[in-house]
């Protein structure tokens, strides 16, 4: 610092927040704080580099000062709007738009950030006004564009309004002509085409069809999948198909509700088996996710759906045969299929996945049942078999059917913990802290603090995927207490006893997960939910949706409401 003027090291403090290098920033600005304290450009920048880096008390502090020293900056106000915004305090970062754009009423940046505020907090309409102007001030404002286009497209989607999603389309289109490799452009034009399906599904309109190719075109160049995602991007040929949707199974999770099937095709995917029994598909009672995230559905209305439809076609002949189904995924093979297995008879074969990951070949293990018991699917085909014994899943609506978490808890949880038996006494007061640092999605940027912070109190870091599946069930079951981001390791609270606390971190703002929160209810556990900043890695940023966004958890909040739920 001594070498540059004040300028000269504002400039280097500026090339390197620019090239992402925030420590060199960091040490840059705070050089310059500490000899120009007045200086509110060194504060500002400090805070969007401390902001950048997820220190978000850090960065309200510094661009507050800022604002302190230069009352009437638009461009700090604005930022430390943004600061609120991240870290979900949407009131507070309205006020501060909306106090820039007093201040400078022409900047179309100020606008764009209010309606983006104004969206996650489900103001749709006054979103649309906001990102309108913001377009209106910068034609080719392309971040503005695909807001409002989502936007628009929510609208269209509630007042079930054709014109209001071409005008959404319009959006997109006015991005591909000023900027054709935005990213996500593809996947923001396809969610509008498929709610056009949706209410032409619902009116009997005879282009339903022709719009479902346009959403299979688009997806065929988005650039947000991996190669081979999409069943024409990996070879699979497909045909698009109209089904009506079979009524919800009624009646309890148990041995009434098994029934048998002659000549029934399956459609196996990872996170559901959809059952057709001639033109009717069993959607919403064989998934327990939405539908349209798997690989078949492409709309589903309100009694019918269109589905691509493998054209490859793989028989089994085996008698007797149980469905199970099964997932990859560790939350929807547990509560998902694995209960099913309850209602499985002593001679029967099961028909599961044929790409298995290894959690769920330990539960058979568990259980005692022979890999030769096993029918492997493979997936991205019609699965036609002779004849089927198959029952709805055990979740409904996020509630899992209390017969099926009471065999969980009991008889599968029993086996497990045998298997791990020490001999020792078992606590039943851990603390654990679950930590997602092997994951891609909802990572803590600021582990280490709040590692810092619950280490003192008790609390323990596991890493659900390092675990055996027995090992899991034996820890959840001895813990009261449980931090942890939204992620599939929650699975095994129904293991825990009831009464314990789960404190679940999540950067979501507009739209929420609610599977956790109902497991607790289902299981009488107490549940808090601690709204973290959102942190996007660079390839969560292009998505409307912060749900699967990282986060940084505000510790001192964390530590009040543990303390006050203790």
């Amino acid at each position: 610092m001594a070498a540059l003027t004040l300028d000269q090291a504002l400039e280097l403090a500026t090339e390197h927040f620019q090239a992402d290098r925030t420590d060199a920033a960091k040490a840059v600005l705070d050089a310059i704080v500490r000899e120009a304290p007045d200086c509110a450009d060194a504060h500002n920048l400090l805070g969007l580099t401390t902001h950048k880096s997820g220190a978000l008390e850090a960065a309200l502090a510094s661009i507050g000062e800022a604002v302190r020293l230069v009352p009437e900056d638009a461009n700090y106000i604005s930022n430390l709007g943004v600061v609120h915004k991240t870290r979900g305090d949407l009131g507070q970062a309205e006020i501060c738009f909306r106090r820039a754009i007093e201040l400078e009423p022409e900047k179309p940046s100020f606008y764009f950030n209010l309606g983006q505020t104004l969206y996650q907090d489900g103001r749709d309409r006054d979103a649309v006004v906001a990102l309108q102007r913001a377009v209106a001030l910068r034609p080719d404002y392309v971040n503005a564009l695909n807001e409002l286009g989502n936007c628009l497209r929510d609208l269209g989607r509630a007042d079930r309004d054709l014109d209001m999603l071409g005008r959404a389309l319009d959006c997109f289109a006015r991005i591909a002509a000023i900027q054709p490799d935005f990213r996500g452009l593809a996947w923001c034009r396809f969610r509008v085409l498929r709610e056009q399906a949706r209410l032409e599904l619902d009116g009997g309109n005879d282009r339903v069809l022709a719009t479902c190719q346009e959403c299979e075109n688009t997806l065929a160049s988005a650039d947000w999948l991996p190669a081979g995602k999409t069943f024409a991007g990996s070879g699979v040929r497909s045909s698009l198909e109209i089904f009506d949707i079979a009524s919800e199974a009624g009646g309890s999770f148990g041995e009434a509700s098994v029934k048998t099937y002659k000549n029934v095709c399956l459609l196996p995917g990872d996170k559901e088996w959809f059952l057709a029994d001639g033109g009717a598909i069993h959607l919403r009672d064989m998934a327990n996710t939405t539908p349209e995230t798997g690989p078949y559905v492409i709309v589903e209305g309100a009694h019918q759906a269109v589905l691509r439809i493998p054209d490859a076609v793989h028989r089994v002949s085996q008698t007797p045969l149980f469905l199970i189904g099964g997932s990859r995924n560790y939350y929807h093979w547990m509560l998902d299929y694995l209960p099913r297995l309850m209602l499985a008879g002593k001679d029967v074969r099961f028909l599961v996945n044929e790409a298995r990951a290894p959690f769920q070949d330990e539960c058979f293990a568990l259980l005692g049942i022979n890999a030769d018991r096993l029918v492997g699917a493979p997936d991205a085909v019609q699965i036609v078999c002779d004849e089927l014994q198959a029952v709805a899943i055990p979740v409904r609506h996020m509630h899992l059917d209390d017969a099926a978490r009471n065999w969980l808890r009991d008889d599968f949880a029993a086996k497990a913990l045998a298997s791990v038996s020490t001999g020792a006494d078992i606590s039943t007061k851990r603390r654990l802290y679950v930590s997602r640092k092997d994951a891609s999605l909802r990572r803590v940027v600021n582990e280490a603090e709040v590692m810092d912070a619950l280490g003192p109190l008790g609390f323990e870091l596991v890493i659900g995927g390092d675990l055996s599946v027995a090992e899991q069930v034996r820890l959840f079951s001895e813990a009261d207490i449980v931090v942890a981001p939204h992620g599939a390791a929650l699975t095994n609270l129904v293991f825990t006893n009831p009464g314990a606390l789960l404190v679940e971190l999540s950067a979501a703002q507009r739209v929420q997960y609610s599977f956790f929160r109902q497991i607790c209810r289902d299981c009488g556990h107490d549940f808090a939910l601690l709204q973290c900043g959102s942190v996007p890695s660079p390839d969560q940023t292009f998505g409307a949706n912060n749900q699967d966004h990282d986060m940084h958890v505000p510790v001192d909040q964390l530590l009040t409401l543990l303390h006050d739920r203790l």
